[in-house]
C-alpha cells in the first residue's frame, strides 16, 4: 500500500511497512547538506530511531530499513542514549555488526544530557539533565561500544 508523503508523519510505522519506505512513495530521493566546509555532508532527513524498541524488529528487520532508508538518500540517522529505555542504539549497533561496511554510509547523530528513572540505569534516582564531562564523554563510550 503505497501512502501520500504528507501521511508518513501520522502513520505508525509497523502498520505501513516501515512507512512504506519504497522508491515510489518519496519520487525523488532527499538530497544532502554541508553542515560544515570540513565538516559532514548529512541527507537534509533524518530517521529517527526513538520508538526502535517498540517495533520489536530483529537485526537482519532493522538492516533492511536502513538500506531502505540509504536508497532513499536518507543516510543520516538520529539516535540518543535514553530512546528506547536505554536500549536503541544497542538494537541500531547489533545490526550495524552484522554488516559493518554500511556503517560508512550514513551518519549517526546522537545527544546526551537526560537522565531518566530506569531499571537499566538503577543508580539514577531522579529525572535530571547531566552535562558534565564526565557524563558527555561516558555517554559516548556507550554509543560507540553499540
Amino acid at each position: 500500500m503505497l501512502l501520500p508523503v504528507s501521511s508518513l508523519i501520522q502513520t505508525p510505522v509497523l502498520d505501513t511497512c516501515y512507512i512504506s519506505i519504497r522508491k515510489s512513495v518519496i519520487a525523488m530521493p532527499v538530497s544532502q547538506t554541508v553542515l560544515h566546509t570540513e565538516g559532514p555532508t548529512c541527507s537534509r532527513l533524518a530517521f529517527g530511531v526513538w520508538r526502535m524498541t517498540e517495533w520489536q524488529m530483529e537485526a537482519d528487520e532493522i538492516l533492511s530499513l536502513i538500506h531502505s532508508c540509504i536508497d532513499l538518500g536518507i543516510t543520516t540517522f538520529d539516535h540518543a542514549d535514553i530512546y528506547g529505555d536505554y536500549t536503541c542504539e544497542g538494537l541500531l549497533g547489533t545490526a550495524l555488526v552484522k554488516e559493518p561496511q554500511l556503517r560508512s554510509r550514513m551518519q549517526l547523530i546522537s545527544k546526551c544530557g537526560i537522565q531518566l528513572v530506569s531499571p537499566n540505569r538503577p543508580n539514577t534516582a531522579i529525572k535530571h539533565y547531566d552535562t558534565s564531562q564526565t557524563h558527555i564523554l561516558a555517554s559516548v563510550d556507550n554509543s560507540l561500544r553499540c
